[in-house]
Formats: structure tokens, C-alpha cells, sequence
């Protein structure tokens, strides 16, 4: 569960570390992972379209075209 690429899990108390142990739970079961991948997923092209970067990218391509 607490894998070598979890080194530490912020908490000022026992009841935050409960509840953050509760939350990677839910997030890594297999229902929720799927979700949380399309999500990400999702994010991750809306930023990609909206980045300037991306769009100097883009024009560039065309010019060279």
C-alpha cells in the first residue's frame, strides 16, 4: 500500500494521516483509478490547447509548411 515511491504524506495529525492514506486508497482501487486517469487525462489536453507555447508551436508548423 505505502510503496517506496511514497515517501512522506503531509499530516499534522493522526487524523490527517488517516485521511490521507483513505484517500490514496480510494484513488488507486480500480473503479476510481480509471476515472481519475480520464480525468487527468482531460486536464492535461485542455491546458495543452490553452498553452501559449502550444499555439507559437502550432503557427510555427504552418509557416514551415
Amino acid at each position: 500500500f505505502l510503496g517506496s515511491n511514497l515517501r512522506i504524506i503531509p499530516a499534522h495529525n493522526s487524523g490527517d494521516m488517516v485521511k490521507s492514506m483513505l484517500t490514496i486508497a480510494k484513488v488507486t482501487c480500480k473503479p476510481h483509478v480509471d476515472s481519475v486517469r480520464d480525468r487527468i487525462a482531460m486536464i492535461r489536453a485542455q491546458i495543452i490547447e490553452h498553452s501559449p507555447v502550444w499555439e507559437m508551436l502550432h503557427k510555427r508548423q504552418l509557416n514551415d509548411v
